[in-house]
Order: structure tokens, then sequence, then C-alpha cells
């Protein structure tokens, strides 16, 4: 949701898969380009995109509620570079 949101903004087209959302953040520098020669699991944005696959697809893999926070700290990583933090001032 935050990729789309991000490429998308407010009111903007939703559709799309997110390897083609992933594509166009590569695209407009969002996202570093992978390497070539570069393995899926060696480059955190595809290993972000296989992880989110394998949960919202299914697989035969059973995972251990320790997992959790692995998941979490992979979408943590991918929305800090979507949205980097501003400075602000507080009272």
């Amino acid at each position: 949701m935050a990729l789309k949101h991000r490429i998308n903004g407010h009111g903007g087209d939703a559709k799309g898969s997110m390897r083609k959302l992933v594509d166009q953040a590569r695209k407009a520098g969002i996202f570093l380009k992978l390497a070539s020669g570069t393995g899926s699991f060696d480059d955190p944005v595809e290993a972000m995109i296989a992880l989110r696959n394998s949960l919202a697809h299914g697989n035969s893999q059973i995972h251990a509620p320790g997992m959790a926070m692995q998941v979490f700290d992979s979408c943590a990583w991918g929305i800090d570079i979507l949205f980097p933090a501003t400075r602000c001032s507080r009272p």
C-alpha cells in the first residue's frame, strides 16, 4: 500500500502488480536499480517482493511465529525508503 501511495499518490490509479510498481519506483530512482547478475535475495527489494508474494499467495512453507518480526522489519525498511523521515520540531 505504501508503494502504491508513493507511485500513484492520492486518488491515482491503484492498479498494477507489485512488480510493475517496483519497476516504476526503480525507474523513478526511489529504489536502487537491480544490479546485473544480482540474485533475487541479494537485493532487499527483490527479497521483499518474494516475501510479499509468499505471504499473499501462499506456499507450502510453514513459518515460525518469530518470523513476523522479519516481515515487519522488511516492511518498515521499504516504507522508510519510500517516505524518508523529515525533521520536525516539537514543542
